[in-house]
């Protein structure tokens, strides 16, 4: 077997879990059949035979030998795997456009990488935001308040660790729907800098915002009780329209950055856009044991034991700030420490 510990070996966890039994030996400590086998190992050759002239020849070695430099997100786009598909189908490359609407409106100012390919691949850019999207997703669908990075080492271990992604299951759907759905706010926010008898204007939207709308999504999906309606879209448009002119600090792709950026961001709308506070804000003594008892005493964050003095309720996967309901199928027991969201306070009044 290959050593899955070593870090330096980037491959994917579908091919590390394969017997290597060359691994880390010299061919002469290898048994006969093994290395009859590796003798008479038959290996694709490719024969260029027809170039037009000799400067193709000179790309071509430049290519293949000194090395044209490859974007991060074009060797991700070659790693094995369904990832890079799926990316490709949502974000485009070369002649295929994007499937999503939303690549097509954002502010490329300050990407940084090489650019080697991008006269004959103007989506490369597209793809890696897409991919920051999806590494986003993921971490925040098991954790709604990851504060997970997005930068490039970020996205090789999503291409790394998720091979076997499954693009037609309930996860894939479920990201394409939230894609579909912060495009339609996009599409209406760029609509609104149009009206009757005035010129277009190339609008592009910056990347944290495209990110805090989809985040807020994301979040709101969670709650059965909200709707995506037609009023929710124009007044989330709106917001991000009237607040173009802000100050967007940060490195973008910071974790960190990124949650403290949104946490300021959605508590600017959050009730403008139709969500409604439950007006019981803490769990009662009946549904705290109820919730105790439920978790054996130990801290959902954590694992470890909850002493009754030290505990404390969170409302989860549906936060009281996002409309979460304070019932027991909206909870779990945290360690005070462990609180996500710092110690509860109640307010002087509630909405």
């Amino acid at each position: 077997m290959l050593d899955a510990s070593d870090k330096k070996l980037k491959l994917p966890n579908s091919l590390r879990k394969l017997p290597a039994p060359w691994g880390k030996r010299k061919f002469s400590e290898l048994d006969q059949d093994l290395r009859h086998e590796l003798e008479t190992k038959q290996i694709d050759v490719f024969v260029i035979s027809e170039l037009v002239d000799a400067d193709e020849v000179r790309d071509l070695f430049i290519r293949l030998q000194s090395g044209t430099a490859l974007t991060r997100q074009q060797i991700r786009d070659a790693w094995p795997g369904t990832i890079g598909p799926f990316i490709v189908g949502l974000a485009g490359k070369l002649d295929s456009t994007p499937s999503v609407t939303l690549f097509k409106q954002i502010d490329r100012r300050g990407a940084g990488g090489a650019r080697s390919d991008e006269e004959s691949d103007a989506y490369d850019s597209d793809r890696q935001f897409c991919a920051q999207l999806l590494c986003l997703f993921l971490a925040r669908e098991s954790d709604p308040l990851s504060e997970q990075s997005i930068g490039a080492n970020d996205l090789d271990k999503v291409y790394h660790e998720n091979t076997t992604f499954d693009v037609n299951g309930e996860s894939a759907n479920r990201f394409r729907t939230l894609l579909e759905r912060t495009s339609e706010v996009f599409i209406i926010a760029f609509a609104k800098t149009t009206g009757d008898g005035k010129k277009r204007v190339k609008l592009k939207f910056r990347k944290l915002d495209v990110i805090a709308a989809f985040m807020l999504i994301q979040d709101l999906s969670r709650n059965p009780n909200f709707k995506f309606d037609r009023s929710f879209t124009q007044k989330l448009a709106s917001h991000i329209l009237g607040d173009r002119e802000g100050a967007a600090t940060g490195k973008s792709t910071s974790g960190p950055a990124i949650a403290k950026y949104y946490a300021e961001w959605r508590g600017q709308i959050i009730e403008d856009i139709g969500v409604r506070l439950d007006q019981k804000r803490l769990f009662d003594d009946t549904e705290k044991q109820i919730i105790y008892t439920r978790a054996q005493g130990k801290c959902e964050v954590c694992g470890q034991p909850v002493d009754p003095s030290e505990a404390e309720y969170d409302h989860f996967p549906v936060p009281h700030t996002l409309g979460g309901k304070t019932v027991i199928e909206n909870a779990r027991l945290v360690h005070s420490t462990c609180h996500p969201r710092g110690p509860v306070r109640v307010p002087l009044a509630e909405v």
